[in-house]
């Protein structure tokens, strides 16, 4: 039971960053509020309850003990070691009067024994691993929970805080361990805001770090709730529409999950056709975000079940819109983060490289691989890049199915528009 709750309230930890930003975001907007974080809890399979719950049964235990160790005849006088010559009375040492040294019985108020006060610290480290309320106030009072206990207990049956100091102790070394090997931050409080992921400059991963960046992600958000249209289909580069819209296009390998981002990023299901067949994007997609941005859905290069000859027109195709397409902003390009970049994706970077297009790298279904992997990706991603002269020296990382990352994009794509 002691195992279940740690891992949930780890898991609990790892989404405090994503909670605070929800709150911060529609402070003004309970509903709005409540919504979202039952969303977030719903995708990322989080139980804010079930990291209580498993204590309940393990309160009658402290209960019966207690009635053990005060009522049994058996217990009275039977000692423990050091000092602790009767494990059913309050332990008779206090740093108040030097522990005995003085000859003074200081209050009941204030005879607070050594195993309380050691209860009390082992309560106040494993506190501080637990995830703090968001609330200010609630936090102080938590916070004020282990004093308030050590004085409660200090005239409590010596064996009763011992058993209870213990098993502090325990549980603090089975939830470090835990939380170690759910990745999450050891300590209490807010998470530091200007720690970078894995330690790399110029990788955006899952969270925004400074207060300006909020303002980003909130300008974000905007964009990305405006209604998002299809417009038109273009099978040769005549069929492009004329607009002067800024535009962003997405490019990748075939199956890098394209449709999958665009989808998440503009909030819908279906805007895009997601597929499990690579290559059934077979012409340049179009959709009007709310009149102030054009998507650009590209054909995926690499594998793809088409003929040669088909493969080849969107080729030509995608070299065309490149190299013509004066209001293209940037070009997003897909990578998948379990394969790393392919001669492929090289191949398309030394394209835009020579038609003058600035491009980005986004690495997607970072789900799929563990952090140590990412971080190996990134640093070497990071470094190829360095030698394309029209890349983006920042990566993004995402995840559509976690929806990890899409917020940091929307913000970073809707920086372009102005």
């Amino acid at each position: 039971l002691a195992n279940k709750s740690y891992r949930a309230m780890s898991k609990m930890k790892l989404l405090q960053p994503e909670m605070l930003k929800l709150r911060e975001r529609f402070k003004d907007d309970k509903a709005r509020l409540n919504q979202e974080m039952m969303a977030m809890y719903k995708r990322e399979k989080a139980n804010p309850a079930s990291g209580c719950l498993p204590i309940l049964p393990q309160i009658p235990v402290f209960f019966a003990l207690y009635k053990v160790v005060f009522v049994t005849i058996e217990l009275r006088h039977a000692p423990f070691y050091g000092w602790i010559k009767d494990l059913s009375a309050a332990d008779p040492l206090t740093p108040f009067n030097l522990f005995g040294l003085i000859n003074w019985s200081p209050p009941e108020i204030l005879a607070i024994g050594i195993w309380p006060i050691i209860m009390g610290v082992t309560m106040y480290i494993q506190q501080k691993l637990n995830p703090p309320p968001p609330d200010p106030t609630q936090a102080k009072i938590f916070m004020f929970l282990p004093i308030m206990f050590t004085f409660m207990l200090a005239r409590f049956p010596a064996g009763l805080v011992i058993y209870w100091a213990w098993n502090n102790a325990l549980s603090v070394l089975q939830q470090y361990v835990i939380m170690r090997k759910a990745g999450v931050q050891i300590g209490g409080g807010a998470v530091k805001k200007k720690t970078k992921p894995f330690g790399l400059t110029g990788a955006r991963i899952f969270r925004m770090e400074t207060d300006t960046e909020a303002a980003e992600l909130e300008s974000g958000r905007v964009l990305f709730a405006q209604n998002c249209d299809f417009l038109i289909s273009a099978a040769s580069f005549e069929q492009l529409p004329d607009t002067d819209l800024p535009e962003i296009a997405f490019a990748g390998r075939s199956n890098v999950g394209k449709s999958s981002l665009l989808n998440a990023l503009t909030g819908r299901k279906n805007l895009a056709r997601t597929s499990n067949t690579p290559g059934r994007t077979q012409q340049v997609n179009f959709f009007d975000l709310g009149g102030r941005m054009m998507l650009t859905d590209l054909p995926g290069y690499g594998y793809a079940k088409a003929a040669k000859s088909v493969v080849d027109q969107w080729t030509r195709l995608i070299k065309s819109y490149l190299r013509g397409r004066v209001q293209l902003r940037r070009v997003c390009l897909l990578v998948d983060s379990r394969h790393g970049l392919k001669d492929t994706d090289r191949e398309a970077m030394a394209l835009m490289d020579e038609a003058a297009v600035a491009y980005q790298i986004v690495l997607t279904k970072c789900d799929k691989i563990k952090a140590a992997e990412l971080e190996k990706l990134l640093s070497k991603t990071h470094k190829e890049i360095a030698q394309h002269v029209a890349a983006h020296p920042e990566i993004l990382v995402t995840s559509s199915f976690k929806s990890r990352g899409i917020e940091e994009m929307r913000a970073a794509l809707a920086s372009l528009t102005g």
